[in-house]
């Protein structure tokens, strides 16, 4: 990848679950509370070998010696019920959405029909409120895909967002005290801009601008965006490395500078992603090291390092620039830390390996109350 791509308007046909995948590992509900648990050293990659185990050889296979955590940077945990959720695509080949539920200790893998570009990059958000997963596409950049979560049955596409560039280096994430999916994207040269998706059980939904058009100058690659739950903004960057907050009056300014680029594509692959204990972001960069961006140091934030020895998955899922690619983020409050999951059982991607999960514990304390309102239950799935 790392070049553009000029994004078709139309709009190929939405889902067609071809098959549903369900592995079911245990009937013990809290095998994974009771596996992080044991992950009680701050600042440690701790490897929950006790749960992915028994994580299916094929859970991320795209097929064709790809996965589908390729170009990918982020999932997502709903804390309401409990359950991690992921849509990606292998170059060129099958994309699949996978969710693990914790009370049944129950992977879910649901094949998507058309293939094409569909790398997720930053782009998985949900929307507690209304129950909604959401997902754009990299091949379709001016609108969204809208999931329930409960049952991953999918509704109308949203309404076209109109944005100044039709580049599809963008990414997505929910914004809870705005009741919005952030959407910032590549508009201009190496400049960024930002727009606002209020969504409607009823209708497409509604598009508004933030700041100015073509104004933020992050980079001309693809970049990762993050809510942060402590500090209620979401931050975001590309390759420049400067890196940029989007507040709560709508308001977009830029922060301080990261100590690498953020862009996925860059060589290394690095990972963007935050604490929900602490509220500080955490950048795994292509060197391997580990820094924290702190929001409360002063008016910009600081950044500082908190490790230089690279996560145990650092490299180890081969590819194309090897470092961070194929594993992706999952900041999770249920658990007061960051799930990551390293790509397994594919031959560009430690084939014959079963995918791995991990866990990191930044700080201690009490996360940030969850959201609470609970989306549909799931329906007629069949468990193997």
């Amino acid at each position: 990848m790392g070049k553009h791509m000029t994004c078709t308007a139309a709009l190929a046909p939405l889902i067609a679950t071809l098959m549903v995948s369900v592995f079911s590992v245990s009937a013990h509900a809290s095998v994974l509370s009771d596996a992080v648990a044991q992950c009680t050293t701050l600042n440690q990659y701790c490897h929950l070998a006790g749960l992915d185990a028994n994580i299916p050889l094929e859970l991320v296979d795209s097929h064709g010696g790809h996965n589908i955590l390729e170009y990918a940077a982020k999932g997502v945990w709903s804390d309401q019920d409990k359950k991690l959720l992921f849509y990606g695509q292998g170059h060129l080949t099958d994309p699949y959405a996978i969710t693990y539920v914790e009370a049944t200790n129950t992977w879910l893998k649901t094949s998507i029909s058309a293939s094409g570009y569909r790398h997720s990059y930053s782009s998985n958000a949900i929307n507690p409120s209304l129950g909604r997963w959401y997902y754009k596409e990299y091949s379709v950049c001016d609108r969204i895909r809208r999931f329930s979560i409960g049952s991953l049955s999918e509704a109308s596409v949203s309404a076209v967002n109109n944005f100044g560039n039709n580049t599809c280096y963008s990414g997505i994430e929910f914004f809870p005290e705005l009741g919005q999916v952030i959407f910032a994207s590549l508009e201009s040269g190496a400049n960024w801009g930002v727009m606002g998706f209020t969504d409607s059980p009823t209708s497409a939904g509604t598009w508004e601008r933030f700041g100015s058009p073509a104004a933020y100058n992050a980079g001309s690659g693809d970049g990762q965006l993050v809510y942060n739950p402590v500090h209620h903004a979401v931050v975001f960057g590309s390759s420049t490395q400067k890196m940029f907050l989007v507040d709560q009056s709508k308001g977009v300014r830029e922060v301080a500078t990261a100590p690498c680029t953020v862009n996925i594509s860059n060589p290394g692959f690095p990972l963007f992603t935050v604490d929900p204990v602490t509220g500080h972001h955490l950048l795994l960069c292509a060197d391997g090291a580990t820094h924290q961006f702190d929001l409360s140091n002063g008016v910009d934030g600081s950044w500082s390092q908190v490790t230089a020895t690279p996560a145990p998955f650092y490299g180890s899922a081969g590819g194309v620039q090897n470092g961070y690619f194929s594993n992706i983020a999952i900041p999770s409050a249920t658990h007061g830390g960051v799930f990551f999951l390293e790509c397994g059982g594919v031959s560009n991607c430690r084939g014959g390996q079963k995918p791995r999960l991990w866990f990191l514990r930044h700080g201690t304390g009490t996360p940030v109350p969850p959201d609470t309102v609970a989306p549909a239950e799931p329906r007629a799935l069949s468990v193997f």
